[in-house]
């Protein structure tokens, strides 16, 4: 059982990490399966290998993103892991010694601390580690951004994921609808902003465009003729921009 946890939450967290391949529904449903697994496993084992799942997704994002891994890349892969294991290990060691309530808030408030501190320090900034980006498509939900930044949509989705392993454990719906309660309010306050706002008299219509990857590894074959082989820093292909 614990395998096939660790197994899927990992397949799933591959089409969550900020890619061309990001799937909306797979955000929500990695982080339900990763912390169902590290509840079952001990404080160690659970953290090692939570912290191999994401540094497998990094390394899946940064070859997705055309960056290539390197040796620094490779330690920054490492490094971000770190940052996102940290709310799994809170949970497993806060959430039997707190009320339910409380413990429910536990991993939904470290992944939205993660959050904040990964798009700090690191200097891809929301483009990976925030869980908002794979949500691009949902409008209404969006517009919590506007109050909380982007940090609001990994606790909604990391809030889920501590209530639905609530439930799992004990079967009781009283937490089920608190969260239901808050996530419809967010939704539909949301979607009254974007009824209600007034429309912008005038818009202008803006594009990027950006090297492909041929061209960039054509580009750095050409500068290492011209430098008698030393590297040369070349501007990396940028696929999409995360909400800021």
């Amino acid at each position: 059982m614990r395998i096939l946890l660790l197994l899927l939450g990992t397949g799933t967290m591959l089409f969550a990490v900020g890619g061309r391949w990001d799937i909306a529904a797979a955000a929500w449903i990695f982080p339900v399966l990763l912390l169902r697994f590290t509840r079952l496993s001990g404080v160690g084992t659970g953290a090692l290998w939570i912290l191999l799942a994401h540094v497998a997704a990094a390394v899946f994002w940064i070859q997705d993103s055309a960056i290539g891994l390197n040796p620094v890349t490779a330690v920054g892969a490492a490094a971000l892991a770190a940052v996102q294991t940290l709310p799994f290990l809170a949970d497993r060691l806060l959430v039997g010694r707190l009320r339910p309530a409380v413990a429910a808030c536990v991993f939904p408030a470290a992944v939205a601390g993660g959050e904040f501190l990964i798009t700090v320090l690191s200097p891809f900034g929301t483009a990976y580690g925030s869980l908002a980006v794979t949500q691009y498509g949902d409008l209404p939900l969006l517009q919590i951004i506007s109050v909380t930044g982007s940090y609001g949509i990994g606790f909604l989705i990391a809030y889920f994921a501590s209530t639905v392993n609530r439930i799992w454990e004990r079967p009781s719906w009283r937490g089920g609808l608190v969260y239901g309660a808050v996530l419809l309010a967010v939704v539909l306050a949301g979607g009254a902003r974007l009824a209600f706002s007034p429309a912008p008299s005038t818009t202008v219509r803006i594009a990027g465009v950006s090297p492909g990857r041929a061209v960039t590894d054509e580009l750095a074959t050409t500068l290492r003729r011209i430098t008698g082989g030393a590297p040369a820093s070349l501007p990396l292909p940028h696929r999409r921009c995360g909400p800021r």
